[in-house]
């Protein structure tokens, strides 16, 4: 059986994110809904961006992580070529912030993505079945 990610977060709120919607493409946005008490909460989003030229390769990431006043933000970006720049982008964000996990997601792909969202929402203290949507 895969072990499952583990994540360890800061003791301390901090937000590192920068939303930038307003001079960037979102190229990916994901969002970790879960089921508490009967109803939808969503703990975490991650967005990733990309200049508007078209010649544009590197990959911005931010997510929010927020669970009544324990918050954590963070921002990273990846380019280059020949690897998965977002979740490379997404590792930097969470280093940013000190989010720590068990195995390095860096250039690990889409799947390694969404498996570091459930680790991190997991030691929030979220239990139980949670999804993550793509938006």
């Amino acid at each position: 059986m895969k072990d499952k990610m583990t994540a360890t977060l800061p003791e301390k709120s901090d937000c590192k994110a920068i939303n930038y919607g307003d001079k960037k493409e979102i190229v990916d946005s994901r969002t970790f809904v879960v089921m508490k008490d009967g109803k939808l909460e969503t703990p975490l989003t991650v967005r990733f961006y990309m200049g508007r030229s078209t010649s544009a390769s590197r990959v911005y990431c931010s997510f929010w992580l927020q669970k009544g006043m324990v918050f954590h933000a963070g921002s990273g970006w990846a380019d280059g070529h020949g690897y998965h720049k977002s979740s490379a982008a997404f590792q930097e964000a969470l280093d940013s912030a000190g989010i720590e996990l068990s195995k390095p997601i860096d250039a690990a792909g889409d799947q390694a993505i969404d498996e570091a969202m459930e680790a991190i929402v997991r030691a929030l203290g979220y239990r139980g079945a949670g999804l993550v949507v793509a938006q």
